[in-house]
């Protein structure tokens, strides 16, 4: 195994799950990523994986690809704004779901746009024949997005995509994955649009208050995300930039 690997702690039991067909590791998707990125250095994005769990993405301004690990399924799929329109993204799932909430928490994290709604569109991605191949397609789908080629004109040879990861690992470098000529399942392509409140740019989740109002616009912000300018308000208006503060002293010496 080579000496890079260390540092995504990755183990032969990580390798043996390629060689048994079970779900593989966050050790093997972090590797898959390193050498896509060493195949492709102008992309960016390939984070590690585990950042997304606790929201510790940093922010990316420009075109990226990074798979993300989703629960409810445990799953993995793959996430690009390359060659989408401004405040959309485009999603890479090998099952055919509505995007899940956790997925779309990651996205906005790593984007933090400014604009009103993001918009994310559900390629139509080949569709996995069993419940754990999802990160072999979510990698093939990265690995192919960064080549500058489209995952949704392609035929990936499912029974193959094992074999051929493994060898990719072992060799220390990244090749295409065996394709198939035969038309394979797709889901289902939709588009979802996300409306994004707060600094924190997230969409409003069941349960999860917006409970403190811009007196000026009427945009609503989480008191966690204000920290202690929340907590030292008591009672006092709340503005949420230097614009909104001077529409409000107007509104109060009018008033007057």
């Amino acid at each position: 195994m080579l000496n890079v690997y260390k540092r995504y702690s990755l183990s032969d039991a990580d390798l043996n799950v390629l060689v048994q067909g079970t779900s593989i590791s966050d050790s093997v998707i972090n590797v898959a990523q390193y050498l896509i990125q060493k195949k492709y250095p102008t992309c960016v994005g390939f984070q590690d994986v585990l950042l997304g769990r606790c929201l510790q993405f940093t922010q990316i301004k420009g075109p990226f690809v990074q798979i993300l690990h989703v629960q409810n399924p445990n799953h993995w799929l793959t996430v690009t704004n390359v060659g989408a329109d401004k405040n959309t993204v485009f999603i890479y799932d090998s099952i055919d779901q509505d995007t899940p909430p956790d997925a779309v928490r990651q996205i906005c994290h790593i984007l933090k746009l400014q604009s009103p709604t993001l918009t994310i569109q559900t390629m139509k991605a080949q569709n996995q024949c069993n419940t754990l191949d999802c990160g072999l397609f979510a990698i093939a789908n990265m690995y192919y997005i960064a080549s500058g080629r489209k995952p949704e004109t392609l035929n990936l040879n499912q029974v193959m995509l094992r074999k051929h990861l493994l060898q990719c690992i072992q060799n220390g470098m990244i090749e295409d994955f065996p394709l198939i000529n035969s038309m394979a399942a797709r889901v289902q392509p939709r588009d979802s649009i996300y409306k994004l409140h707060c600094v924190c740019r997230q969409p409003q989740y069941s349960g999860v208050v917006l409970d403190i109002t811009c007196a000026s616009c009427s945009r609503g912000f989480h008191g966690a995300c204000l920290g202690s300018l929340a907590a030292n308000l008591d009672k006092k208006v709340f503005v949420c930039s230097q614009s909104c503060l001077l529409v409000a002293k107007e509104k109060i010496h009018s008033s007057n």
